[in-house]
């Protein structure tokens, strides 16, 4: 009988299950989601396609918006409190 073992297409994946930490405390003082392929050196569309494969990475993400988001609102509101 032959072994029919599906061959993986494409490259393998360069994600790691570390990363889902990493973009928390990037997205955490402010930084997008997209300027964190420049940590870990992957590209946007990469990005993305890790979402679709790691239910981790998307809830890290959904976190990490929502961080991002107080921080860019704590700025603001310092700056109008500040020229007040």
């Amino acid at each position: 009988m032959r072994d029919v073992t599906p061959v993986p297409l494409g490259r393998p994946t360069t994600y790691k299950p570390e990363y889902c930490q990493m973009l928390i405390e990037h997205m955490k003082q402010g930084y997008s989601f997209q300027s964190f392929g420049g940590v870990v050196l992957a590209g946007v569309r990469t990005l993305y396609e890790w979402i679709d494969r790691n239910p981790d990475f998307s809830h890290a993400k959904e976190v990490g918006e929502v961080l991002s988001r107080q921080w860019w609102e704590t700025v603001a509101l310092q700056n109008i409190i500040n020229r007040s």
